[in-house]
């Protein structure tokens, strides 16, 4: 039979019973230092009755009687507290001890109970354990209530001084929550002190959240640091019940905001709710903060009455650069969703330009759209600074985090959207720069797959978690291929610098558009589209552009193309940002935007496929260039092992030769020698045998001649073995001298060749030397520029 689990989390973590119990000290006789002390200047102040004379002497004089008796009543107080926590101490210490037996007497039970057969016994087994359990619960129960009922019967001694606590009482519930709260807003949180809070909050009753949050204002607006996986979110929602999920509504809007499960009206209006709360003045806010804040409500504000109205899906207030996502129109009426993710240098303080960004898309989907299509503006996680302050772009850990955060979010419209039978409208992913590298990550841990995904100006790919489309849980397309789309425009050299100097930081990313990783590339030059209508060529790296294309940095060669690429990857490159003049990749009439509007509304089809970007040719031969070096290293150790390897097998053939030679006419002497010997043996015999058959009277066969004859034959055999002997101890000599021979022959090839290779070896080394000391020397500026800003300019990733 089965093992059915016993619930014993109820008292699973209760107080330490002598935590509780020195805690409870410590109140007591703190307050008693305290009241000691009034009575002291009680004392004090009646002595100057002596010395001080007015018409208000006796007012004066008494004017500590109130203080002294306040004191001393909150003794009492003290005393109250110090007495309802002893008890409950004692009481968690019973349960605790209790609750140790219980658990082992559950081992036991359980390590029986494989060999239990009958349903009956085995319900007798676990009843009694149930029972206990339950017990325990009950009690624990009892004695929280107990002394929270009798800490409520502590009142205020007086009302000349204004109490810490709101509500005028100690309350238990709302410290408890308060601490799991603190842990998971960290910013080293793990999942499982998110867990620990969400879980703590299922338990509090409306009241007790209300409570919590007029006491720790707060938790209003700083919510965890990490995500819980998005299924998770979404049954602790729907575990709530109407009456907490409305109180957590109103008094947890940071929760209710960024909790898959949530309805995304209910999360907008909830986000939006803490942002003014954050501009509101009650919690401290940085300059950089405000500035933020600002940003993401003025780009909420849709640019006439006409257009789609947009919410903020998701917020996070409490990091130096705050994190959010603007959704244009309504996802829990969508037909089709697009999370476009932003890129390098990208933050809040300019949440308005990525809306704006969002907004061009959604216009250019609606030349195929139902009018229901959401375009989402989304800055979830910290994204790298720029070259020359910053070198973040070369590394992952921020894509790391983020791709986390929006995998998390990814599943999470896929749950809520689907839970009641709901339909999930088509999900497509677009990123940008640096944001393709953070995606990439997101789309090999998400749950479900998404429909497109399109890859412009891309930072470059880690090749160790996707270095091919078909990694990325991404749908495929009508024509069989994986539905990953990507495009580089051949005038944004920004991108193809990131991927070139990635090799400077951890990984060494890959482009997305190169052919060997299998994305359907697009073009972003100058075409027209299906009309005929001529569409304009992006001239830069960023969404937008500035329309302005005189002084664009695009090479006229491949020669500059390299230079431009090794000077953007030391930080140098002059007037790097120039080529955001001209088009960006999401202005209107760009091919690139035509591209991305036909691909997440499912028109990839009218489009041209290529094999890949030409400005991966750019990459290329910048790679080629700074390989250069160790490529001809390479080829003249190849040269130098082979003419040594063909040289020792000539040797080996022309030894091998000489040995088989030596050892074959040494094997025929023998056997020459071995045959003679048996011949003469043989007619020797005859002979004896002969000449002693020839003896008349029969006498040749007397005992006397067949011993003469035995002893002729010895004596004959014996010369012939001497003669063998003698022959084998030649011949084993002469093999001997043939092997010396060999051998010096041998060690005189080997000491040749080993000689050679010496000298080789020695010329490749000298050579690498050489090669080595040039590149260094070469690159040892932007080397030493790079691990530099590497230690100086780069951030603790944050969500």
């Amino acid at each position: 039979m089965k093992w059915e689990p016993i619930d014993i989390s109820a008292t699973a973590n209760v107080p330490d019973e002598d935590t509780l119990t020195t805690q409870a000290s410590a109140i007591k006789t703190k307050t008693q230092s305290f009241s000691n002390h009034f009575t002291d200047l009680h004392t004090t102040w009646n002595g100057l009755s002596g010395i001080y004379h007015a018409p208000a002497q006796q007012q004066v004089l008494t004017a500590m009687n109130t203080p002294k008796t306040a004191a001393e009543d909150l003794v009492d107080s003290a005393t109250s507290i110090k007495n309802a926590l002893d008890d409950f101490a004692t009481a968690v210490g019973d349960i605790q001890t209790k609750h140790t037996a219980l658990v082992g007497d559950i081992d036991d039970a359980k390590a029986r109970f494989k060999d239990i057969y009958d349903a009956q016994v085995a319900q007798l087994i676990r009843a009694p354990l149930i029972r206990r359990a339950s017990a325990l619960a009950t009690d624990y129960t009892t004695a929280r209530k107990t002394c929270v009922t009798a800490l409520q019967k502590v009142k205020r001694v007086t009302t000349d001084v204004t109490s810490h606590y709101a509500a005028g009482v100690l309350d238990l519930v709302s410290n408890d929550a308060e601490r799991l709260q603190k842990a998971a807003s960290r910013q080293d949180s793990t999942p499982a002190q998110v867990r620990a809070y969400y879980a703590y909050l299922a338990k509090m009753s409306p009241e007790e959240i209300a409570t919590f949050a007029q006491e720790y204002p707060e938790a209003m607006v700083y919510g965890p640091r990490t995500s819980m996986p998005a299924r998770e979110q979404v049954d602790f929602w729907k575990g709530l019940t109407g009456a907490q999920q409305t109180a957590i509504i109103a008094s947890l809007p940071i929760i209710a905001g960024n909790t898959e499960g949530v309805s995304y009206t209910q999360r907008a209006k909830s986000n939006k709710k803490v942002l003014r709360m954050m501009l509101g003045g009650k919690f401290p806010v940085t300059k950089a903060q405000e500035k933020a804040y600002k940003s993401i409500l003025e780009s909420l504000k849709a640019p006439t009455t006409h257009d789609q109205k947009r919410h903020l899906i998701s917020f996070d207030p409490s990091t130096d650069k705050p994190l959010a996502a603007v959704a244009i129109g309504n996802i829990d009426d969508a037909s089709s969703v697009t999370f476009n993710a932003s890129g390098i240098t990208s933050k809040t303080q300019g949440m308005t330009g990525e809306v704006d960004n969002a907004q061009a898309l959604w216009d250019q989907q609606g030349m195929y759209a139902d009018g229901r299509q959401v375009v989402v503006a989304w800055i979830g996680y910290d994204s790298p600074g720029g070259f020359p302050a910053s070198t973040e772009v070369n590394y992952t850990d921020k894509a790391r985090v983020g791709g986390h955060e929006l995998a998390t979010q990814l599943d999470g419209l896929h749950l809520t959207l689907a839970q009641d039978g709901g339909t999930v409208p088509r999900i497509n992913v677009g990123a940008h720069s640096y944001g393709t590298t953070m995606a990439a990550y997101a789309l090999t841990q998400t749950e479900f797959k998404v429909d497109s995904v399109y890859f412009y100006g891309s930072a470059g790919l880690d090749p160790n978690v996707a270095d091919s489309a078909d990694d990325l849980h991404v749908k495929d397309a009508p024509n069989g291929r994986p539905a990953v789309y990507a495009t580089q425009a051949k005038g944004d050299l920004v991108a193809p610098g990131g991927i070139l100097s990635s090799a400077f930081g951890d990984v060494a990313r890959i482009s997305p558009t190169d052919d060997a990783f299998g994305a359907q590339v697009l073009y972003s030059e100058s075409s027209v589209d299906g009309s005929g209508n001529p569409l304009k060529a992006t001239t830069g790296h960023s969404g937008h552009g500035t329309y302005d294309g005189s002084h664009l940095s695009t090479p006229h060669n491949q020669v500059e193309a390299v230079k431009f690429l090794f000077d953007y990857a030391k930080g140098e490159a002059i007037g790097a940002y120039d080529t955001e003049t001209g088009h960006g990749y999401l202005d209107a009439n760009t091919t690139s935007l035509y591209n991305f509007a036909a691909v997440t509304t499912d028109q990839a089809q009218i489009l041209d496929i290529h094999d890949q970007a030409i400005s991966d040719t750019y990459i290329e031969r910048a790679k080629n260039v700074y390989m250069a070096p160790t490529v001809a290293v390479d080829a003249s150790q190849l040269v130098v092992n082979t003419t040594v390897d063909s040289h020792q097998s000539v040797f080996d053939r022309l030894q091998d030769s000489a040995v088989g030679a030596v050892n074959s006419g040494i094997d025929k002497g023998q056997s020459l020698v071995d045959a003679a010997g048996d011949t003469g043996k043989s007619l020797a015999s005859g002979a004896a045998d002969g000449a002693r058959k020839a003896i008349p009277f029969g006498w040749g066969d007397s005992d006397v001649v067949k011993s003469l004859q035995d002893g002729s034959g010895k004596v004959l055999g014996g010369a012939y073995d001497l003669t063998h002997d003698a022959f084998n101890a030649s011949v084993d000599d002469a093999q001997d001298r043939g092997r010396l021979l060999s051998d010096a022959a041998k060690w005189t090839r080997n000491t040749t060749i080993d000689g050679f290779q010496l000298v080789g070896n020695g010329s490749v080394d000298s050579a690498q030397r050489g090669v080595g000391v040039a590149v260094d020397s070469a690159l040892a500026p932007e080397e030493v520029a790079l691990r530099h800003w590497s230690d100086t300019h780069r951030d603790e990733p944050t969500r």
